[in-house]
């Protein structure tokens, strides 16, 4: 059987509420229907997405994953500021960011990153932009209905959301169904603490 993955860093149960209270903020100042918001399960940091892999491949990522995690000691983000792909003037994606409280965590995505390829899972072609995805702009928009979420986006703002500290990465496997995905952690590889 073939499974849907990835790695990544888990959000704080307590900073997902406080985000979902910021993106409610978000979604009353914009009309219904033209954004679709993402669900607070589904927030990640995702550090490599994986995609279908063979239940027999789990165990060489585990143990890779538990090599990276040794030496790596855990270490702070904050959830912060807000953004458009491409671009606010042409909105698909809403996003919030990450202000690393220092370079470790663009370290730790390099390396998993370069393991992963060592064992067959290709290097994206875009550079490592760590985000939330919030919601995605529904396709088939006005262009009345695109110039709307343009100017929203460009004057909406997320402050800081909070800071936590990264202590694990995970193998999350990600089963899609009508109303959603759900996740399963694999593997949980503790960071030195």
């Amino acid at each position: 059987t073939r499974m849907r993955t990835f790695i990544a860093i888990e959000i704080p149960e307590p900073l997902k509420q406080k985000l979902d209270r910021s993106m409610g903020v978000l979604r009353s100042d914009l009309e219904d229907g033209l954004i679709r918001w993402v669900r607070l399960e589904s927030m990640h940091l995702t550090l490599k997405f994986l995609g279908e892999i063979e239940q027999k491949q789990i165990r060489s990522i585990q143990e890779i994953l538990e090599e990276i995690a040794a030496r790596f000691s855990s270490f702070k983000l904050e959830i912060a500021g807000f953004g458009c792909f491409p671009n606010c003037s042409r909105p698909r994606v809403v996003w919030t960011g990450f202000e690393p409280a220092s370079s470790e965590l663009l370290r730790l995505q390099a390396e998993v990153a370069s393991r992963m390829e060592s064992i067959g899972f290709e290097r994206e072609r875009r550079e490592f932009h760590p985000h939330l995805t919030l919601g995605r702009v529904r396709n088939g928009m006005s262009r009345e209905d695109m110039e709307l979420i343009s100017r929203w986006a460009q004057d909406s703002q997320i402050g800081t959301v909070g800071r936590f500290d990264v202590e694990a990465i995970r193998l999350i496997h990600s089963v899609l169904r009508p109303d959603g995905a759900t996740y399963t952690n694999l593997h949980v590889a503790r960071l030195a603490p």
